[in-house]
C-alpha cells in the first residue's frame, strides 16, 4: 500500500492520494515507527495545505500524543481547522472537547452547542450530534432554549436508532 502511494504521489497530483498515503504509512507502523510517522505526518501536512479536512483531522489526532509528543494546542488547532472545513468527525471531537473542557479547549457550552449543531446538519447528519444538540436546545445549554427545535432534533436522532452507529446506545 505504502509503495503504491509513494509511486503515485511523486507529482502530488492527488490530494486524496496523499491523505491515503499517510493512512497507509500510519497502518504499517511497527518496523521503524519514527520514520513512518514522519512520512505520514508529511503527507498530512501537505494535504492540509490544500485544505483537506481529513488530513487536518489526522494531524489533530497525531498531536494528541499518537506517535509524537502530545501538544494540546496544536491538536485543537488542527481539529478546529478540520471542523471548519466540514469534517463531521472533527466537528464532534471539537464539540466534545468544549463540552468537557478537554486539552486546550476551555469548557464552553456555547462553542460545544455550535459544533454539535454543525455536525447535526447534512452532510454529517450525526445521530450523536442531533441528540446532543437537541438536548442542549431543550435545556438551554449554550443556546437559547427552544423546545420545538429540540424535539425536532431528538426525533431526527430517534430515526437513526437501530442504524449502525445509531445514538444513543
Amino acid at each position: 500500500c505504502q509503495e503504491y502511494f509513494e509511486r503515485g504521489n511523486a507529482s502530488f497530483d492527488s490530494v486524496q492520494a496523499m491523505v491515503n498515503g499517510g493512512l497507509c504509512t500510519w497502518d504499517t507502523m511497527g518496523k521503524e515507527p519514527y520514520e513512518l510517522l514522519t512520512a505520514a505526518k508529511n503527507y498530512w501536512l501537505l494535504s492540509a495545505s490544500f485544505k483537506h479536512a481529513e488530513a487536518m483531522k489526522m494531524l489533530g489526532m497525531l498531536y494528541q500524543g499518537y506517535g509524537v509528543e502530545a501538544d494540546d494546542e496544536e491538536s485543537l488547532k488542527w481539529y478546529l481547522r478540520s471542523a471548519e472545513n466540514g469534517c463531521g468527525e472533527a466537528q464532534l471531537i471539537v464539540a466534545r472537547k468544549f463540552t468537557r473542557g478537554e486539552g486546550a479547549a476551555a469548557k464552553d457550552p456555547a462553542k460545544a452547542a455550535l459544533w454539535f449543531g454543525r455536525a447535526a446538519e447534512p452532510p454529517c447528519s450525526s445521530p450523536e450530534a442531533q441528540y446532543e444538540y437537541g438536548r442542549r436546545l431543550l435545556k438551554g445549554i449554550g443556546v437559547p432554549e427552544d423546545r420545538e427545535a429540540a424535539i425536532e432534533w431528538i426525533c431526527t436522532c430517534a430515526g437513526h436508532v437501530g442504524d449502525e452507529g445509531g445514538y444513543p446506545r
